[in-house]
């Protein structure tokens, strides 16, 4: 039987694969992550829609927790979400990502 997804499927597919092992939130690193959090860039954030596949990756993903989710819409919680992931996921791999991004206006995160 063939499995289909919504247009958040992939999102929810990196979801239960970040929260296998009952995460602490990536920011305070006390509370247990109850979120998967568009931690880099929100797609409320990007007017083209069609720029949203780009975002439903790892590279973006952060678990949190709820009390930590308005640090990490802010500039200075996007900073920690992208260094975290650069230790995850390697530097060189987030800044291809990142570059690799159709946006006009990117901020710096070095």
């Amino acid at each position: 039987m063939a499995v289909t997804y919504t247009k958040q499927g992939k999102w929810v597919e990196l979801k239960k694969d970040l929260f296998l092992d009952m995460p602490l939130c990536k920011l305070c690193k006390v509370r247990p992550a109850t979120e998967l959090a568009h931690a880099i860039i929100h797609k409320r954030y990007t007017r083209n829609k069609k720029t949203h596949k780009f975002l439903d990756v790892k590279e973006n993903a952060l678990e949190i927790c709820t009390a930590c989710q308005k640090k990490s819409e802010t500039y200075e919680g996007r900073l920690q979400a992208f260094k975290i992931n650069s230790e995850r996921y390697g530097k060189a791999n987030m800044e291809a990502w990142y570059d690799g991004l159709p946006l006009l206006i990117k901020e710096n995160f070095e």
